[in-house]
């Protein structure tokens, strides 16, 4: 190879070399004309003439070819390359020949001249061939080597004329050699030159992608991706806009119920695709999707659209219930959504964007709060109702550290012969802030909190302390209550097997109570749990038995030991036929599942005697005794005298 191998570096050396090259040809064709010229003589001029002619003619096919490579640039390189090749070669072999054509038998000085300039023309075309080092070395070879034989034949022998034909071929050696390192100086230089191109070309990209991943975020900063509607800082800023104009507004939040439950039964893909049908919903309802704002996962803020009517604007959380809660249909099947909205209006521009949301999202937990797919509007006494809910939880997350907690036992009898056989555990608390708090008002903000967790489990040490204690030789068993989010923990099992063997009491003596809500939730999850715990030995009973939607129809499904029937059902007898007629199917129906029934709730003698004669296992309330602390419940059972129903 004449050239590098490399297609790149062969590439920019061949445009180099061309690049180089412009006026050079004219000059040596100026030279050989001057050349001809000084050189002229009637004995050769026809050879003279030749030459020249010939000469000539390679430069002008020496610029044709670097005006063509300039026209065609780098798809015609190869071609004109070896077109230069080709020419520069015969160019060569027209100057080695001077020494011979130009400078007759016995002329040495002429010659040392001629030669001379060969060199010169040599050393000159060096800045131009060098770009292909082979080719210049090769050309240096044809050129010098007549005039290094011309030299040594006239010579004859004396020691100076061969001194000099020896150092002319050293001349063209250097030449070589200077021409092969400019060759790899040339490479080095293009080799720098285009890595700092690749670096450029690299910074360049490497620029765009950061161009394009900003635009990213700051499309992320106000689009959610997922849905195509506008994030919390995009809906925010339009709702800011809109309250500045004064233009009457109305903003409804959209919380879909249950949404967990339908990534875990169907998975997240599913979950996405219903997000997404939600989002086009809105958009049919608001009339513009930069209407609607994704704030989380399952929570979108709707604006009404500007020029509605007092009324359209009324009717508009209605229309957006009416629109979500129809059946979404997926690949394999059909979802039927329960949605929460909550709505405030404003028409005027006093009211910061962030408390005009805060407002709608106030009324949509109230909608939370009722059954079923509805809407509320917001009033201020929600927001007082917040705030007393957070002063609530703020006391109640100290409350197990100041030691305000306590737990109640409220006796379980049995109806026939009156013995106690157990109790409930029931939650109170006296705060420092609050005095009495009722469970009415704490266990909801402890359970929406999560604070219910921490608490379950400290309930169930200190019912584990309380049965050991209470033993003494009698066989009680105390029950408790446990949350949905204790079963959502995965570690209730763990909660009650490290009490049991850490107070040594027997598993028998540990009830657990739970509510249809609860099993309802995941009966799956709730029942491989529940099976776990009844095999280490704990009992299980469903509380607040009729009061759920589950009712009759999923007992059989349950994993319990026995049913605590509500007290609602038990206020009215037996002077209430229907109720009556209710409780003994429901006794009917525990005989035949052989589950013992507890009756919560007694009040009176009559409601007692009643169920006693009615095969009624277990009863408590008010008539046998109320829920009091440890240390009053412990004197009760030493007190109590028991009384059989004949």
């Amino acid at each position: 190879m004449l050239i590098s191998n490399d297609p790149r570096l062969r590439a920019a050396l061949v445009t180099k070399m061309f690049e180089s090259m412009r006026g050079f040809h004219a000059l040596a064709a100026l030279a050989t004309v001057v050349l001809v010229w000084l050189r002229w003589s009637s004995e050769n001029r026809m050879l003279l003439l030749a030459w020249l002619a010939l000469m000539l003619f390679a430069y002008v096919l020496h610029g044709v070819n670097g005006l063509l490579f300039r026209r065609l640039g780098a798809r015609a390189a190869k071609r004109c390359f070896s077109m230069y090749v080709a020419v520069h070669l015969v160019v060569s072999i027209g100057w080695g020949s001077v020494a011979w054509l130009m400078v007759g038998p016995g002329e040495y000085w002429p010659l040392l001249a001629v030669s001379a300039l060969l060199f010169c023309v040599i050393a000159i075309s060096l800045n131009q061939v060098a770009y292909a080092a082979p080719l210049f070395a090769v050309g240096t070879a044809l050129t010098a080597l007549p005039i290094i034989v011309r030299l040594a034949v006239e010579a004859k022998g004396r020691p100076e004329e061969i001194m000099v034909a020896v150092l002319a071929a050293c001349a063209a050696g250097a030449l070589i050699h200077t021409g092969f390192r400019h060759y790899r100086g040339h490479i080095a230089d293009l080799q720098v030159r285009d890595s700092l191109e690749e670096a450029k070309a690299e910074l360049t990209r490497e620029r765009e992608r950061l161009q394009n991943a900003e635009a990213r975020v700051r499309l992320g900063e106000t689009h959610d991706t997922l849905t195509e509607t506008l994030s919390y800082a995009g809906f925010t800023q339009t709702l800011r806009e809109r309250l500045a104009r004064g233009t009457p507004t109305t903003l409804a939040c959209v919380n879909i119920d249950g949404f967990t439950g339908i990534n875990d039964a169907f998975g997240m893909y599913v979950g996405d695709l219903v997000l997404r049908c939600v989002a086009d919903r809105l958009g049919e309802v608001a009339g513009d999707r930069n209407l609607i704002g994704r704030v989380s996962a399952d929570e979108f803020l709707v604006l009404s659209p500007e020029g509605l009517t007092e009324s359209e604007q009324i009717a508009l959380p209605k229309r957006l219930v009416q629109r979500v809660a129809e059946p979404v249909l997926l690949p394999d099947a059909s979802v039927t959504l329960a949605v929460s909205v909550g709505a405030v209006s404003a028409y005027n521009s006093a009211m910061e964007p962030k408390e005009f949301i805060e407002s709608a999202i106030l009324a949509m937990r109230a909608a939370k709060a009722e059954p079923g797919s509805c809407y509320r509007w917001y009033q201020p006494s929600l927001r007082d109702q917040a705030r007393g809910s957070l002063s609530l939880r703020l006391a109640l997350a100290r409350a197990l550290e100041r030691e305000e907690l306590e737990l109640y036992y409220q006796p379980k009898i049995h109806l026939r012969s009156g013995d106690v056989v157990g109790a409930e555990a029931l939650l109170r608390w006296n705060s420092r802030q609050l005095g009495w708090v009722s469970p009415a008002q704490f266990i909801p903000v402890a359970e929406s909190s999560g604070l219910i967790v921490p608490i379950g489990d400290w309930v169930i040490e200190q019912a584990a302390a309380a049965v050991s204690r209470l033993g003494d030789g009698m066989p009680l068993h105390v029950a408790i209550n446990v949350s949905l989010q204790q079963f959502s923990t995965g570690k209730l099992e763990e909660r009650l097997a490290d009490a049991v063997s850490r107070y040594r009491v027997a598993p028998e003596q540990l009830h657990v109570e739970i509510t249809e809500s609860i099993y309802m939730s995941n009966p799956a999850a709730v029942g491989r749990i529940l099976r776990g715990i009844r095999e280490m030995g704990l009992a299980v009973a469903l509380d607040d038995f009729g009061s759920g939607f589950s009712s009759l129809s999923y007992l059989q499904h349950m994993s319990v030991d026995y049913i605590k029937l509500d007290r609602a059902f038990i206020a009215g007898i037996p002077s209430d036929h229907r109720q009556a007629a209710i409780v003994q199917s429901v006794l009917a129906l525990a005989r035949a599942l052989s589950m013992p029934v507890v009756a919560e709730g007694i009040e009176h003698e009559r409601q007692w005697r009643w169920l006693a004669q009615a095969n009624c296992a277990l009863g408590q309330g008010y008539y046998f005794a109320r829920p009091m602390p440890e240390a009053t419940f412990r004197q009760w059972l030493r007190s109590y005298r028991p009384a059989a129903v004949s």
